[in-house]
């Protein structure tokens, strides 16, 4: 009996959108740096002004912006598969309190003497 279907859907569309943001992240990365390397005349109106502020243009802005926009696709990948973690825990642990509740209740029937009778009064 699977229960909570919407949260183990949302479990595994976190993992699909978590792997299409890390390649996504990598590929735009390899690019930036690509397009630094064999074009930077084309990539110069390309990179960000914060690569300027810092001082870093041409190869170096490209290295950095390239290198940033895969590192932080890497922290959403873990951040978004660590979401999916935590929801299929709590679903793990709602299964096992469930399974471990069953028990008892037939330990406690299975324990329950069938034809009790009262203990006879002290006169």
């Amino acid at each position: 009996m699977a229960k909570f279907r919407a949260l183990r859907f949302v479990a595994g569309l976190n993992r699909v959108i978590a792997w299409i943001v890390l390649i996504g992240g990598i590929l735009f990365g390899l690019l930036m740096m690509a397009l630094t390397v064999l074009a930077p005349r084309l990539s110069a109106g390309m990179m960000p002004r914060a690569t300027e502020r810092l001082g870093l243009r041409g190869f170096l802005g490209g290295l950095f912006v390239g290198l940033l926009s895969v590192l932080l696709p890497a922290l959403y990948f873990v951040l978004l598969q660590a979401a999916s973690d935590a929801i299929l825990m709590g679903l793990s642990i709602e299964e096992n309190t469930r399974e471990i509740a069953a028990q008892l209740r037939g330990q406690a029937a299975a324990a329950r003497p069938t034809n009790w009778e009262r203990p006879p009064l002290d006169e």
